[in-house]
């Protein structure tokens, strides 16, 4: 894993805790996505270097719409953060210029309960 992927790791990691998803703002309203939510995984790196709370609050709050939208249930377990990380690593790493959005939203499903 490069040092980018590493840092975003590491971001997403704060992000995943128990209290970011709880403080989380709401997902955007219905009928459009907030322009914050129109962020690519390289850009919410750069973003995160100097507002890592703005990143974190975007993540969770991704996580939120995406578990939300699809009405997906999510078991808490010791090692869920870890696979959110591990899963929104692997599609950044994949496409760095792919939505954040995308990449939450993949990690989300991956770990919900089928």
């Amino acid at each position: 894993m490069d040092d980018k992927m590493k840092k975003l790791a590491i971001i997403a990691a704060l992000l995943t805790s128990s209290a970011a998803w709880a403080a989380a703002p709401a997902p955007a309203a219905p009928g459009g996505l907030s322009a914050d939510y129109m962020i690519t995984c390289s850009e919410a790196n750069e973003e995160a270097k100097t507002d890592a709370g703005f990143v974190s609050a975007l993540v969770a709050s991704m996580g939120n719409a995406s578990v939300e939208a699809r009405n997906l249930k999510i078991t808490p377990s010791k090692d869920l953060d870890a696979k959110v990380v591990k899963a929104m690593g692997a599609v950044c790493k994949k496409d760095p210029d792919g939505l954040l959005l995308n990449a939450v939203d993949s990690a989300m499903r991956s770990v919900a309960s089928k």
